[in-house]
């Protein structure tokens, strides 16, 4: 073999090898960091909070109000109640097909307005609508009063509704879309993303990317892949500034920078990444609430049974951030819970079970 050749042939050696060595692309599309967790934890009890009347389902509290969103009301979605004396203070939601009613409406956002002395909160219809309830007007008219009412179109670039979506202002919202074939056979899904839109002029202005489902699916061996790896738990910063995702499938919190666009992971140390696709059968962060000082993620670390009879999954273990990703410290508290709620005015934490009818609330005061 002449020299030439020889060289041509090494090359094409080199190649193949660097390709063969060639890492995956990324499943998550913004920056991944590994972070280590600090030893700080504080062990608290709780306080048992007595309500006066029939409460189940998802729980949201703002100004010594508890709030509860069941489809399992008779006629409205959301029940409300004083906490320091368990009454029930309002009914809200209408279900039905009328202007000032609902036909589907999600998990609260929890995106609360105060207003001078009114409180308000953003709800939303999933098959027309997001809607800015009046709570204050509500309670003292014994009906549901919308300030505003903003229809979309979601349905005519998705097949199912957003799983979550946050107002900004003027009429521009931000979505996250649910995983969805792109073909019945499943060989391609759209990659989730948040999407910003200008409600008025129904106008996508920008898209961010989260997940590239397709790299997932082409690196694992699995021919397909299971939703439940990317559900999450969605909240805003009440300030509007940042977004933050809390997965149930890996120990990883998202925060997203609505003002640059900037998208960074935090992945605890020592578990499955993401974007090396390395799953275990286990659950992580189950609920999540918010403040502008922390995040407070409910954190399971329950291995899932083969056939997920052992959901929901409780926990006592709370993991708390800051809004740039640091883990500060672990709250355990004295009783296990699958929902978290924070009060914003009294920094009072509330913890309920769904198996159980029992509220209880936590003074956490000590992590500001």
């Amino acid at each position: 073999m002449n020299t030439k050749k020889y060289i041509i042939v090494l090359f094409i050696l080199a190649l193949s090898a660097i390709s063969c060595h060639k890492k995956p692309e990324k499943v998550f599309e913004g920056e991944l960091h590994q972070i280590n967790t600090t030893e700080k934890k504080d062990t608290i009890n709780g306080i048992e909070v007595y309500i006066d009347d029939i409460y189940t389902g998802y729980m949201s509290a703002y100004d010594s109000m508890l709030f509860f969103l069941s489809y399992k009301y008779p006629d409205y979605f959301i029940y409300a109640f004083d906490k320091n004396t368990g009454k029930k203070i309002g009914s809200f939601c209408k279900s039905g097909n009328g202007p000032d009613e609902f036909t589907s409406l999600f998990t609260f956002v929890e995106q609360y307005i105060r207003a001078g002395d009114e409180v308000k909160v953003w709800v939303y219809d999933a098959v027309k609508k997001i809607a800015l309830l009046n709570i204050t007007k509500s309670i003292k008219e014994k009906t549901s009063v919308f300030d505003d009412q903003l229809s979309f179109s979601w349905f005519e670039n998705h097949i199912r509704p957003w799983s979550v979506l946050f107002m900004l202002n003027n009429g521009i919202l931000i979505a996250k879309n649910q995983l969805e074939n792109k073909y019945v056979n499943g060989a391609n899904y759209f990659p989730i993303t948040y999407s910003i839109y200008d409600i008025s002029e129904n106008e996508k202005i920008r898209e961010i990317p989260i997940y590239n489902i397709n790299n997932f699916v082409k690196n694992n061996k699995e021919e397909s892949i299971p939703e439940m790896y990317f559900i999450s738990q969605d909240r805003i910063k009440p300030d509007g500034k940042k977004i933050v995702s809390a997965m149930e499938m890996f120990s990883q919190i998202n925060i997203l920078d609505i003002t640059t666009g900037k998208l960074t992971g935090y992945s605890r140390k020592n578990t499955p990444n993401i974007n090396e696709r390395v799953l275990v059968n286990k659950i992580y962060y189950i609920d999540l609430c918010v403040d502008d000082d922390y995040i407070l993620a409910l954190y399971s670390n329950v291995e899932l049974d083969e056939f997920g009879t052992n959901y929901p999954f409780y926990t006592n273990e709370v993991h708390v951030y800051d809004w740039n990703g640091n883990f500060k410290q672990t709250i355990i508290l004295d009783r296990k819970y699958n929902q978290i709620a924070i009060d914003l005015q009294t920094k009072l934490l509330y913890a309920k079970r769904n198996d159980e009818d029992t509220l209880f609330s936590y003074d956490i005061s000590h992590i500001y």
